[in-house]
């Protein structure tokens, strides 16, 4: 649903309706680790591309910390900059992930073809359990399934950066990588066999918005504040093949929550494809 007027613009998911849990747009996009992509021009989200997120794009931004680490993260935001697709899982493995005016938000799994193309199902916690909301973006065009429609009905949501923030996990792969602090190298593991190099540091994800995107002064009591706990693990490769975020991204999350994740099948054919009409 949307209204006429920019200021009080809403969406709401067949889902959320069925609920009486009406939200706004804005609010939706706040619901994932893509709030790093906030636009300066008014208070909505955009994705983040990889070009816009690569060193080259953000001269002011840079690692700190040992200097084997903050080489070793720099090569990995390249790589991962240099990407054409991937396959990611975002999971909540502890605490609680508030998305959708108090829903869950517990896991995204989904795949990537940049520059702009995502596919994506969120797993969500409702009060009868959990459901399952797939989400498709092509050349910037989002739609999303109704999962309580037996025919798999589509909604076109036209042009909508802001589910693309949530979908997408461009923003947190590459900008996350390119703004840790205290970064430091602290040992080696393999992960389904394959040999990485674990780098830990802190992100201030309020600071991080300011530095990349400008003033973020709406968005003070909405991001949680202060340093989180980042830990990545980049192969042979310079690839990031896993991540874990500790602490809330949202100041309406809980102190203990964890998310980890988790990419893979890196350059790899992806088929997505622009929903049937309905």
């Amino acid at each position: 649903m949307r209204s006429h007027d920019d200021h009080t613009e809403t969406w709401s998911h067949p889902l959320i309706r069925t609920l009486d849990r009406p939200m706004s747009r804005r609010m939706f996009a706040l619901g994932s680790a893509g709030v790093l992509g906030v636009a300066t021009a008014r208070p909505a989200l955009r994705l983040v591309s990889a070009q816009e997120a690569s060193p080259q794009a953000t001269p002011g931004v840079e690692v700190t910390g040992e200097q084997d680490a903050v080489d070793l993260l720099n090569a990995a935001a390249k790589a991962m900059a240099e990407l054409d697709t991937f396959a990611f899982e975002l999971e909540t493995t502890r605490g609680t992930s508030t998305v959708l005016q108090g829903l869950e938000l517990k896991k995204i799994e989904g795949v990537v073809r940049r520059p702009m193309d995502v596919k994506a199902t969120l797993t969500i916690g409702v009060p009868f359990g959990d459901i399952d909301v797939t989400a498709i973006g092509v050349n910037g065009a989002y739609w999303v399934e109704d999962p309580l429609s037996a025919g798999g009905t589509w909604m076109s949501l036209g042009s909508d950066p802001q589910l693309g923030s949530v979908i997408n996990p461009d923003a947190l792969i590459l900008l996350a990588v390119r703004l840790v602090n205290d970064a430091r190298v602290t040992g080696n593991e393999k992960l389904d066999g394959a040999e990485t190099t674990v780098v830990e540091g802190t992100v201030d994800f309020v600071v991080t918005a300011g530095k990349v995107m400008g003033d973020t002064s709406e968005l003070r009591g909405i991001i949680a504040e202060g340093e989180k706990d980042v830990t990545f693990w980049i192969d042979d490769q310079n690839r990031v093949v896993e991540a874990e975020i500790r602490g809330p991204l949202l100041a309406a999350e809980s102190d203990d929550v964890v998310r980890v994740l988790r990419i893979y099948d890196f350059n790899k054919p992806v088929e997505i494809e622009t929903p049937p009409a309905s």
